[in-house]
């Protein structure tokens, strides 16, 4: 026998598996590898059809069938080989079971029942090792469905005599956790696995906190002593040796309840003062000069700089630092200057102490530290250095070619230059180096911020703001000169507004010399959208220079045979006003970027004509709106009897709470205790009945105080930070330094300098925010708050009363009577000068089929053409608009009053239906109107509550497995409720929270539905009560709004 024969045999392979896989490690090709594995696998297939399997070779052939399947290839005929070797008896073959199940079978597959029947059975075993194997392969296979049905075993095991098995309980209890998103997991096990007597065990839980902590930091602050005490017996020396790393006690411990204390103790003085002392124990006795002491004082700087600030605590990580700092090796330079960067946002005057340093990194040869440095520079900035540090930062984005870093670093240069910077024309300047070097990464709101500060100026002198425009001309004039350079799109963008603008601001300049540069630079660009401000900016400059050159001339003639339809449009538009010069005159005024333009909305100079149309017999305009759920319009086609019959779509009709009463002798759904699996063959009715479940009574109780019925609006105030010291020169030989730590040149600025470009932004993030918004699905409604609430004019709404769905009972926003509407919703005027105060009164009327409003609006002065415009939510449109005024019209959602008397309400009826499922936000209501006082306008709101367009969905067993699985919009929770379970309970709190109605209930399990209307979309909920509570699984069309529902069932249970 060889040598090689007798290592293949201790090793305990067989020859054909070693000749397999020596033979793919020598092929030559992908080609020659696939050739093998496919051979191997054609006779794998037979070896494992044969009944008579060796035990021996059945390992072999699993580990043959996961390395096909790692090597690409699909061997599913071998999992339930793998998930059969799970459960031998040999330790061996059961590793490998679970290892190769891990590796092959998908989670969702059925093969998952019998992966967890083999869990609970080896978790039960006599052997600490069979019991470890089971918790390392349930924290890699169990999906969060199935971990309820092990949980409670995992859970057990943290009483075991063992060490190893209470620890990989932790770590599967940590798996769980991180899965389910928080769901799994009882707060009071974790605890006790804190307090496990081996420190193997507890060390295994403060990564389980960690999480859990993240995710309540509030509701864990109590744990912090418990940490400073565990960390102040690792730092005494009172553990084992066995848990020292180079003379360093359980250094990895003492990195995790660091890191705990960081977050514990954020912004709380109180928690602080806990553990100052242990911290400054820490960072004392970790400074051993070797790597992993480093590594602790690190995470210990983290923890002060992360806390309350307390100055002793942040003199020793100042010292830690320096050390750092003053090393040859360049990883501890890393981490001083990372460390750094945390404690100068305490306190510059650390930065001071190493400015030499700084500034000698800066040059490094090392392309990290020098990445890190310029990190320092931009948390050390103010309005002082601010020029030099912006320098070298366009400094070094110009020679870096990585995009990320060029992102990040535009994204930088550009928020220093608003927040510090040292006058207008530096700001313009520095934005033009940055569009020169960056423009792609440059952000369009900034761009607009830019534009809009030369539009605007500082504000204060009309002379200087004047002097800044022309400034701006004359720069930019001269950027577009090279046309041998690849000027961005932006900067030409930028240059052509600019001097279209402002071009009669300089002498310098002709405009003749202005209309040839922008001639040369729409030839010069191909870009459509650039061209158009460039044919804009000609048009502005020969509306005011009276004659149009030929050179112009000659361009406008070929862009408008552009394919862009913008373009021209742009171009003909320009044609034809240039032959009407007076009108191209008043069109295309100086300086009037800045202008109100002042919109008729409502179109008024139409309604002679209007009016005369009518009095002629002309039929008035309707407007048809296409409603989903909504009734049969006249003269529409009516296709009832071709409607399609399909058993996953429950029409309307169908669902009549009338045709689903039940008798009251009728057989009641039951809750038991059995072990019947949910399913499509496992539906029918319970034969014994043991706790019977009485038809739920409708929720009384209004929890619109949850949803948000009432909003108070607010205003985000801007602080500017600059503040403005004496100035101190530098000498020559210290400029740099002196430039970034001493405070360096300072400059006379204007006031309203920095803040008038940091507002110009703004501005245009708002407008872009806005219009975001107008297109977004996903709006919010919140209640505006109006001049005359915060003056205390008008109070906000009262509690609404309590509410029943059916019979008619109204939920309303106030509680005032119908003919004198108090202050509901809002208002607010469109200008101080408008004496009106107008008031809004909105109701809302819940039916079993409908939700539908009542708009009441009342003003103490007289009211002539007053609009009302109604909006409706996201998802949802109103429908038959009633309003009761003499003389009053509907058009659309418009309204028109042509009167309002004063002091008189006028009210306007509704219905709000969804059209999909809805995602919050609730009926606004908005008045432009004309007074005594001159024109004006009001709005007001009223936010819908969750449960407002959702009733119960009375569906039969049949027709909730039919409809659950064409919904894939699925969301789980676990709900865990602070008082005995019971179905009276159950019904209860998803009836209130979401109108969900109890369909069936089989042993632990039942299922509810309920319905969006009129559009009957279902909401689909299966529940599974187990000892601690119910796992309830919501299905819709939507997942985000099955995530809602979620979140709405457990808003206040206990965590």
């Amino acid at each position: 026998m060889s040598k090689l024969h007798k290592a293949q045999t201790q090793q305990g392979h067989s020859r054909p598996f070693f000749e397999y896989i020596k033979s793919i490690g020598e092929a030559k090709s992908k080609q020659e590898e696939d050739k093998i594995v496919t051979k191997d696998l054609i006779e794998l297939k037979k070896s494992l059809s044969d009944k008579h399997v060796d035990k021996k070779l059945l390992k072999e052939y699993v580990v043959r069938t996961f390395y096909a399947e790692m090597l690409g290839h699909n061997a599913d005929f071998g999992h339930i080989h793998c998930v059969n070797l799970s459960s031998n008896s040999d330790l061996h073959f059961k590793r490998t079971g679970y290892l190769a199940t891990w590796l092959c079978v998908n989670p969702e597959h059925e093969f998952m029942y019998l992966v967890v029947s083999n869990l609970q059975r080896d978790m039960k075993s006599n052997s600490f090792l069979e019991i470890s194997s089971a918790l390392t392969a349930a924290s890699k296979l169990i999906r969060p469905e199935l971990m309820t049905c092990i949980n409670s075993d995992v859970a057990g095991l943290l009483a075991h005599s063992n060490a190893l098995v209470r620890k990989k309980a932790v770590l599967c209890m940590h798996a769980f956790f991180r899965k389910s998103d928080g769901l799994i997991g009882d707060h009071k096990l974790f605890r006790q696995a804190l307090c496990d007597r081996d420190p193997s065990v507890m060390g295994a839980s403060l990564g389980l906190f960690y999480d859990v902590i993240l995710n309540d930091v509030e509701g864990q602050r109590d744990l912090l002593p418990s940490l400073v005490l565990i960390l102040k017996q690792i730092v005494e020396h009172r553990l084992s040796r066995d848990f020292d790393y180079h003379r360093v006690p359980a250094p990895w411990l003492q990195i995790k309840l660091l890191k705990l204390i960081a977050v514990l103790g954020a912004d709380n003085k109180a928690m602080t003062e806990k553990c100052a002392e242990v911290l400054e124990e820490v960072i004392k006795r970790a400074d051993s000069g070797l790597n992993i002491g480093h590594a602790v004082v690190v995470e210990a700087i983290n923890a002060i700089t992360s806390v309350y600030p307390v100055p002793s605590l942040i003199e020793l990580a100042a010292d830690a630092i320096s050390k750092f700092l003053a090393s040859n090796s360049s990883n501890l330079k890393y981490l001083g200057i990372t460390a750094l960067s945390r404690i100068v946002k305490i306190d510059r005057k650390y930065a001071q102490e190493h400015q030499g340093t700084v500034i000698a990194c800066l040059e490094d040869a090392d392309d990290t530290i020098r990445r890190k440095t310029l990190s320092l520079l931009i948390a050390m900035c103010n309005e002082r250095n601010v020029e030099v540090i912006v320098q070298r930062l366009t400094k070094y984005l110009a020679g870096s070619t990585d995009q990320f870093l060029r992102r990040e670093l535009v994204r930088n240069i550009c928020d220093l230059a608003e927040r510090f910077s040292a006058g207008a024309q530096w700001y313009v300047e520095t934005m033009n180096k940055i569009l020169d070097i960056g423009a792609e990464h440059v952000q369009q709101s900034t761009i607009q911020g830019l534009l809009k500060l030369i539009a605007e100026g500082e504000g204060e002198d009309e002379a200087e703001d004047a002097e800044l425009r022309a400034f701006c001309v004359e720069t930019y004039f001269a950027i577009t000169d090279h046309s041998d350079k690849n000027i961005p799109m932006a900067l030409y963008q930028v240059a052509a507004w600019v001097m279209g603008e402002y071009g009669f601001l300089t002498k310098r300049v002709s405009r003749s010399m202005m209309l040839d540069r922008l001639s040369d630079m729409a030839e010069r660009v191909a870009d459509a959208n650039t061209r158009g401000w460039i044919v804009t900016a000609m048009m502005k400059i020969v509306a005011h220079n009276g004659s149009m050159p030929d050179n112009v001339e000659d361009a406008i003639g070929k862009l408008k045979t552009s394919r862009s339809v913008g373009l021209q449009q742009r171009c003909y538009e320009f044609q034809e006003l240039v032959k009407m010069p007076l009108i191209m005159k008043r069109c295309l005024p100086l300086d009037g970027c800045c202008e109100e333009i002042e919109l008729d909305e409502g179109l008024s100079f139409l309604d002679s004509l209007v009016d005369d149309a009518l009095s002629k017999g002309a039929r008035p305009y309707s407007k048809k709106d296409v409603r989903l759920g909504g009734n049969d319009q006249d003269g529409a086609l009516r296709t009832d009897a071709y409607k399609t019959q399909r058993a996953d779509v429950v029409d309307e009709d169908d669902l009549d709470a009338k045709k689903f009463e039940t008798d009251e002798n009728a057989e009641k759904l039951v809750i038991k205790d059995g072990s019947r699996r949910w399913g499509a063959k496992n539906l029918e009715e319970e034969a014994a009945v043991d706790q019977p479940v009485d038809s739920i009574a409708e929720p009384n109780e209004d929890h619109s105080a949850e949803n948000g019925t009432s909003a108070t609006g607010g205003q985000n105030t801007h602080v500017d930070p600059v503040a403005i010291d004496a100035p101190r020169k530098p000498t020559k030989n210290e400029k740099l330094m002196s430039d970034i730590f001493g405070g360096g040149k300072e400059r006379k600025k204007k006031a309203g300098g920095a803040s008038r470009a940091r507002e110009a932004r703004r501005r245009a993030e708002e407008a872009d925010e806005a219009t975001k918004d107008l297109t977004s699905d996903n709006t919010s409604f919140t209640r505006p708050v109006s001049m005359l609430e915060q003056q205390g004019g008008i109070a906000a709404p009262p509690a609404p009363s309590r509410r029943t769905i059916g019979g008619g009972a109204t939920l309303t926003s106030s509680t005032a009577a119908e003919q004198q509407p108090p202050a509901a919703a809002a208002s607010s005027s469109s200008s101080s000068k408008v004496a009106a105060k107008v008031q809004f009164n909105i109701q809302k009327q819940l039916g079993p089929d409908g939700l539908r409003f009542r708009v009441g609006v009342m003003s103490d002065q007289p009211l002539d053409r007053a609009y009302l415009t109604i909006e409706a939510p996201a998802k949802c449109v109103a429908d038959e608009i009633k309003a009761n005024a003499p003389g009053a019209s509907v058009n659309g959602s418009v309204i028109t009053f042509p009167t309002i008397p004063a002091n008189e309400p006028v009210f306007t009826e509704l219905a709000l239906k969804a059209t999909d499922y809805p995602v919050g936000g609730g009926l606004s209501a908005e008045i432009s109107f004309g007074s005594a006082a001159g024109p004006g306008s009001a709005r007001g709101g009223l936010p819908l509550g969750f449960t407002d367009l959702l009733r119960p969905a009375p569906l039969t067993t049949d027709q909730f497995g039919q409809a659950w699985g064409k919904h894939a919009g699925e969301s789980k929770v676990a709900l865990r409720f602070n008082k005995p379970l019971t179905p009276e309970l159950l019904q209860q709190h998803i009836g209130e929270r979401a109108s969900l109605k109890i369909i069936q209930v089989i042993g632990k399990e039942c299922i509810a539905a309920a319905r969006v209307i009129p559009v009957n979309s279902l909401v689909l909920c299966h529940m599974v009560v187990d000892p601690t509570g119910v796992n309830a699984t919501i299905r819709t069309n939507s997942k985000e709004f099955s995530d809602i529902v979620t979140k709405t069932l457990a808003a206040g249970l206990s965590a």
